[in-house]
């Protein structure tokens, strides 16, 4: 009997022994001493240990598959595979990994590369890439390329199609506000502030007319050349400047090419830090009954844009016309004019504003172009200050424009029109002889002006008795007060009508100087 008893003894005394054995063996220490005295201990034949070491690898494989009871999401348990970030999951049989690359469609036109995974949620936050083809426009020799968008979080289901070959990828970032593509971006995030130690950035304004561009940029560039074909608003450029500007009377093509000769009284290559330019809008306008799409003289101007770019090589440069260039009939100008500045690596932000929505009492609405060289910022367009609520400013009305003329009844055409205000002698306060017609738009007394056109026929005063005049036209354009006009009744109404509202060029003004390093 006490054989027995001491061989029990002893058997269990061995198996205590072999179960704290493995328990110390198991017990992974971070001391190197330990860790190599554990690999010294093991040999080739199995133990207990190899044996646990294998059901626990193999229970570790079963957790990629093993379902939730309450999703679709593999059992992840307590590890860090859990948060978000990590580089691997599965799905439904679908193994989904950081890097890996999808097509949204049949039509391989969209491509999502996964950058970061949410297991939870199942979700992919995903770099979007579209084809060339899909944007604005697709510059020679980049079809079959893609351009990467604003990034998106997707459902993981929704990743069906794998991408399995590379493909090329455009220099640039893209963005549109929708299909329409009415607004949209060609840009980087490489551009740096481009600060002017000796002075003011200097500008170039192209078809400056009466001055309306030149008036805004004046607030943060030195404007240096200011070029005009028309010699009546060559002469209102002239009698309204108030810096060394240099006014050129002569067309953009005369003027471009004695630049690119070499001519040492035009600006050379690199001299204009930024360039704007405004170009007859008649040939994309809807309003041109008689020139239309085909108006090719005004049109080639736009074209004109490009070699102008070319040459000088500035550091931005902005581009003003009518909505209408977004639209199908006109699309392919503004293609050109974007597919050659993208070629000529400018990024490019193009979009329509509303004048009103930034402090000028008239409803016009233009395009805006801006574009950048690559080593630059691209400007952003800029964010309304009036409107309705949002801590916006109150709309201005044709009754805020006008209000201060009311007491001062316009001359006719054949005077100068002047009139004192204020101790100070106002000109161009005239209208034409002729009575209004019934199908004439009137100006409606708290509410922003539409468009004033270039035409010797302008709107109706709200007073619903007469034409506006050329002041009270200037005025709704937020032309100072005091600026004046020269040449005929006709020629001053095209003048103030082809112009850029003054606070809306001085917004943009304002975003391109905030590039330039200037103070705002």
């Amino acid at each position: 009997m006490e054989d027995e008893e001491e061989e029990e003894d002893t058997k269990i005394k061995a198996e205590e022994t072999e179960y704290f054995e493995l328990e110390d063996e198991l017990n992974f220490s971070d001391d190197e001493d330990e860790e190599e005295d554990f690999d010294d201990e093991e040999d080739d034949k199995s133990t207990p240990v190899d044996a646990l070491q294998e059901y626990e690898e193999d229970e570790e494989d079963l957790t990629y598959t093993i379902k939730s009871p309450d999703s679709d999401v593999s059992h992840l348990g307590e590890s860090d595979y859990d948060s978000p970030g990590t580089v691997e999951l599965v799905l439904t049989r679908r193994t989904y990994r950081v890097g890996q690359s999808y097509y949204a469609s049949k039509d391989k036109s969209i491509i999502y590369i996964i950058s970061m995974i949410h297991p939870l949620p199942r979700q992919a936050a995903c770099q979007k890439y579209i084809m060339m083809e899909k944007s604005f426009v697709c510059p020679k020799g980049e079809q079959g390329t893609y351009i990467r968008m604003e990034d998106i979080l997707l459902d993981l289901p929704l990743l069906k199609l794998p991408c399995k070959t590379s493909f090329n990828k455009f220099s640039m970032r893209y963005r549109q506000d929708d299909d329409k593509q009415r607004s949209f971006a060609y840009y980087n995030e490489t551009g740096k502030i481009q600060h002017h130690l000796t002075g003011r950035p200097k500008a170039l304004d192209m078809f400056a007319g009466a001055g309306g561009m030149s008036l805004g940029l004046e607030k943060y560039f030195d404007v240096k050349w200011a070029v005009d074909n028309d010699h009546l608003a060559a002469a209102t450029l002239r009698a309204n400047k108030t810096s060394d500007v240099k006014v050129y009377d002569e067309d953009a093509k005369s003027f471009l090419k004695k630049s690119v000769q070499g001519n040492q009284c035009y600006p050379q290559s690199g001299e204009p830090d930024h360039i704007h330019w405004s170009p007859p809008c008649k040939g994309f306008s809807r309003a041109n009954r008689n020139g239309g799409k085909d108006d090719e003289k005004n049109n080639k101007q736009t074209l004109l844009f490009i070699k102008a770019i070319k040459h000088f090589q500035p550091q931005t440069a902005s581009y003003e016309n009518v909505p209408g260039l977004v639209m199908p009939d006109y699309k392919r100008y503004l293609q050109f004019v974007v597919a050659n500045l993208l070629h000529m690596s400018y990024q490019v932000r193009v979009q329509v504003l509303v004048s009103s929505d930034y402090g000028d009492p008239q409803k016009r609405r233009r395009l805006i172009l801006f574009a950048a060289r690559n080593d630059c910022i691209l400007p952003k367009m800029p964010e309304p200050t009036h409107g309705i609520g949002g801590g916006l400013l109150p709309i201005k009305t044709c009754k805020d424009a006008l209000h201060m003329l009311e007491k001062h009844p316009p001359s006719s055409s054949k005077s100068s029109g002047s009139i004192r205000l204020s101790n100070k002698i106002i000109f161009n306060h005239i209208i034409p002889g002729k009575k209004t017609e019934e199908e004439d738009f009137t100006l409606i007394e708290n509410e922003p002006s539409r468009t004033i056109l270039a035409r010797a026929r302008p709107h109706r005063h709200y007073n619903g008795k007469r034409y506006i005049s050329v002041r009270e036209a200037a005025c709704l354009q937020s032309f100072p007060i005091t600026h004046q006009f020269h040449g005929s009744l006709t020629n001053q109404y095209a003048q103030v009508g082809n112009a850029v509202p003054v606070h809306l060029s001085t917004t943009i003004a304002r975003s391109v100087a905030i590039v330039h390093g200037c103070p705002v």
